[in-house]
């Protein structure tokens, strides 16, 4: 390294003054000195630049930046710091005693203020204690001075700075107890307080008299809240209180729940049985054709009734006319049929209806040309050139009748069957199938009545002038 210790000036060039490999260093003696950088005349100036290592100015007095024109500290590519040091000193910017205007910032896009203070807090002191930072009518902050006790910061309108007041007040607050709240009990300036209670909400009644109650008024619409918790609802109606699908987990937990499960009367997740259903029509019951898990459409009939064979297959009988029903077959298949009717009976079929009643006086007379088994209650006029025999019905009920007219040349007789007999007067045939009552001319008639079921039967009345009992 050289040392240049008087360097020559010069009044028309520059001075260098170049190290290539050590510092250079300027009035670095331990000596007290004056360093003179440049000098105010016309354009002079000093033109300081660095590397990456950048510019460092230390001194143990102060540095003192002074200028008639403005002092810019500007970085283009990091930040300006100022006392950003671990040093506990304070920062004055713009403490001289002289009026001036010191502006931070700007309100230029995003552009914002950070003050971060410590334990002291942030200092105005021109402002007033127990005062409040508000802003005037051209937006510039100000102090609310004057708070006293009880006052409270209110607006003074648009255009006025907010200022400290009173509340005024009027009316009575009635004595309460904790955790009471209060309502105006009556029109006018008291207000009194609320009887409390525990787990309870405020409700009005349908006057609109507030109350703490444990119980919501039955007329309370609740609207579509997201959630609600029923500990009790043994009144709320499940057709009209509840919507929407019941979540699977409230049922039985969803123990064993699944796509192919449903829920079952014994509060159970079940599967559905399984087995095979028959394509079918519309209408169609269905039953078991074989023993299995299929069943199958029973071939239907409009206007039928299901009925079973002798071995319990169903089926459909034929469609069924007015005044039929379905009457029953021994060891067969029960089939429809209109009622037949007796003697003095008559029966009417319509449309869902069969209206029965009596005619003839009980007696149902019909021609016998041939020989025939009676019916009871039935009367029979014989007309043949041959003898008409006619045989005792085999059932017959007391009070049963009979009776036979002669008109035809071959006459009548009246042949009975096992264990019967015939009463007239006070003759009886012979019991059984060797006895008979005959008509003794071709114009005989007689009447007889059953007295015995099924066995005897006693004359009420005879034209002739003789029957031939045997």
């Amino acid at each position: 390294m050289g040392l240049i210790r008087n360097p020559m000036c010069t009044t028309d060039g520059e001075i260098n003054i170049v190290s290539r490999t050590g510092p250079i260093n300027i009035s670095t003696e331990a000596a007290q000195n004056i360093l003179t950088l440049g000098n105010n005349t016309l354009g002079s100036s000093v033109v300081i630049n660095t590397g990456t290592t950048g510019l460092i100015a230390t001194s143990t007095g102060p540095i003192l930046l002074d200028a008639d024109g403005s002092i810019d500290l500007n970085s283009s590519a990091a930040a300006i710091n100022i006392g950003n040091d671990a040093v506990a000193q304070p920062v004055n910017i713009g403490t001289g005693a002289a009026v001036r205007v010191v502006t931070i910032g700007n309100d230029t896009g995003a552009s914002s203020i950070v003050l971060d203070v410590g334990s002291a807090g942030l200092s105005v002191p021109s402002f007033s204690a127990t005062g409040a930072l508000v802003s005037d009518a051209a937006g510039k902050l100000t102090n609310a001075a004057g708070a006293s006790a009880g006052q409270v910061l209110m607006a003074n309108g648009v255009g006025s700075v907010p200022t400290f007041q009173a509340i005024a007040s009027t009316g009575d607050v009635d004595s309460g107890t904790i955790n009471e709240m209060s309502y105006y009990a009556a029109t006018g300036t008291t207000v009194s307080g609320l009887a409390t209670a525990n787990n309870s909400v405020l409700v009005t009644s349908a006057g609109g008299v507030p109350s703490i109650a444990s119980t919501l008024p039955d007329s309370l619409a609740m609207g579509t809240p997201a959630s609600v918790t029923l500990t009790n609802a043994t009144g709320l109606p499940l057709t009209t209180g509840v919507t929407g699908n019941l979540p699977v987990g409230n049922l039985n937990s969803g123990t064993s729940a699944s796509g192919s499960t449903f829920w079952r009367g014994d509060g159970t997740w079940a599967s559905a049985a399984s087995g095979t259903v028959n394509s079918g029509i519309a209408n169609q019951l269905t039953y078991y054709d074989t023993t299995g898990d299929a069943v199958s459409g029973l071939t239907g009939a409009s206007s039928a009734m299901v009925v079973t064979s002798s071995t319990g297959i169903p089926a459909m009988t034929s469609s069924m006319t007015n005044g039929q029903i379905v009457i029953g077959y021994t060891g067969a298949t029960p089939v429809p049929a209109t009622i037949t009717a007796g003697g003095g009976i008559s029966i009417t079929n319509a449309a869902g209806s069969i209206t029965i009643g009596s005619s003839g006086g009980g007696i149902t007379w019909s021609e016998a040309t041939t020989s025939a088994t009676m019916g009871v209650n039935n009367g029979y006029i014989a007309n043949n050139g041959s003898l008409v025999t006619l045989t005792l019905p085999a059932t017959s009920v007391l009070g049963d009748v009979l009776s036979v007219q002669g008109y035809g040349a071959g006459s009548w007789s009246i042949a009975q069957g096992a264990a019967q007999s015939i009463r007239v007067g006070t003759v009886v045939s012979t019991i059984g199938i060797t006895g008979s009552v005959s008509a003794a001319n071709r114009y005989d008639s007689a009447s007889f009545v059953c007295v015995v079921a099924n066995t005897e039967w006693l004359s009420t009345g005879v034209i002739s002038a003789g029957l031939d009992i045997i």
